[in-house]
């Protein structure tokens, strides 16, 4: 018998065709989600983090920085994502009940470095993977996650955000099943 998981692994992975639609939806969401990371990029709480993994920072990384510097990819996706979320302009998906692109798209951008390049296209389709394995996991769970008081951006928007980079970094069932535990 199957897990949970390794049938939304199956589903991401079998899905080879996007509409048009939702390319333009989710490219259209990843923008604004960008913009939502400039806007945020001065907060308080991405200043914290900063001056918490200055030490880290100082040494640099692979991955860009929304305050201009750059880090190892996880501590990216860290302040990336807080500076997304920073103002609360972000997005709410509510199959999730979570603000889905705040996690995904940071995680996804934290991967893309000088050696990891990828086309638009694969960048939207592991962005729109990960949306529909945060439906999923949302559907599944919802609303009596969100009811205990489960902040859903954090526990289900994890799990998509990690779908989604392993669907863009070309993992296969077994690795997008190992991705998302």
């Amino acid at each position: 018998m199957a897990t949970i998981l390794r049938k939304i692994a199956e589903q991401v992975l079998s899905r080879t065709a996007f509409s048009n639609l939702a390319m333009d939806r989710a490219r259209d969401a990843a923008v604004d989600t960008i913009g939502c990371m400039i806007a945020g990029r001065s907060d308080e709480s991405v200043a914290a983090l900063t001056r918490a993994f200055d030490g880290e920072i100082a040494g640099g990384g692979e991955a860009w920085l929304v305050t201009g510097r750059s880090a190892s990819p996880s501590l990216a996706a860290l302040i990336n994502a807080t500076a997304a979320h920073a103002l609360d302009f972000d997005d709410n998906f509510h199959p999730a009940r979570a603000h889905a692109s705040a996690v995904l798209v940071p995680a996804l951008l934290a991967v893309l470095t000088s050696r990891k390049v990828t086309s638009g296209r694969r960048f939207v389709e592991a962005y729109l993977a990960g949306l529909e394995a945060q439906a999923a996991v949302g559907f599944g769970v919802n609303p009596s996650h969100y009811n205990r008081g489960w902040h859903a951006t954090a526990t289900v928007g994890s799990i998509g955000a990690a779908a989604g980079v392993a669907r863009l970094l070309g993992a296969d069932e077994n690795g997008l099943v190992a991705a998302m535990s």
